[in-house]
């Protein structure tokens, strides 16, 4: 099953997701669904109920909640954390694209991943 990816508020912006959406991902994003201003658990549970697989530049705070959450027995749908802030769009698509086409929703499951693992895969 092919993954879909839901970017949070800090990487909402529309030509990540259009360049994504070029090559056949599904994208939806914070300011799409509406979610701007909540929290980040609240955007990781949001993500895991529509089945998505959480984009963030929020490092810090979401390799916290997924540890908080694996320790307490709860799932999520997957973490990606882009760690290097000033990566281009084109080389983020890139290694997104990389990812899709390496694994599934299942091998993504309460997995947290860093999309600098994938920028040697493109």
């Amino acid at each position: 099953m092919t993954l879909t990816f839901y970017f949070d508020e800090d990487l909402s912006r529309h030509a990540l997701a259009n360049g994504l959406r070029a090559s056949g991902v599904d994208v939806l994003t914070a300011l799409e669904a509406g979610n701007t201003g909540r929290s980040d658990e609240w955007q990781l549970d949001f993500a895991s109920h529509a089945g998505r697989v959480l984009y963030t530049a929020n490092q810090r705070d979401f390799t916290r909640i997924h540890t908080e959450w694996i320790t307490q027995g709860r799932s999520h749908t997957g973490i990606l954390v882009l760690s290097r802030q000033l990566l281009p769009a084109g080389d983020q698509i890139r290694a997104l694209l990389a990812l899709n086409d390496s694994l599934d929703s299942p091998d993504m499951q309460s997995r947290l991943e860093f999309l600098s693992a994938w920028l040697t895969r493109t």
